[in-house]
């Protein structure tokens, strides 16, 4: 099962449907006849979702995420390198100043 907070990143409550507590057998029934009851909610809901899933969850935004997150690692290990580097190079200053 997995848990709402993650599917709630997928299924927007109120927007692109109803999410349920997991395990909760009355709540996930009256989602469902909440549905079953309202077909323009459905058709709205549906049409959101469609929507978002063609910004958020295509092939190429998916890939563009995925790059944005690599290169984010880079920059910080990029950083964290010159970081080391200006660190190294203030050491040998000093220690050639003590001698």
């Amino acid at each position: 099962m997995v848990p709402v907070k993650e599917a709630s990143f997928v299924n927007q409550d109120g927007k692109t449907g109803i999410v349920v507590p997991p395990k909760d057998p009355q709540a996930l029934a009256k989602a469902i006849n909440t549905l079953l009851d309202n077909p323009a909610l459905r058709e709205r809901y549906g049409s959101y979702a469609k929507e978002r899933m063609k910004k958020e969850f295509t092939k190429e935004a998916m890939v563009k995420k995925v790059l944005g997150v690599y290169q984010e690692v880079l920059k910080n290990r990029i950083d964290a390198l010159n970081l080391f580097v200006s660190w190294s190079l203030m050491m040998k200053v000093y220690n050639r100043k003590k001698k």
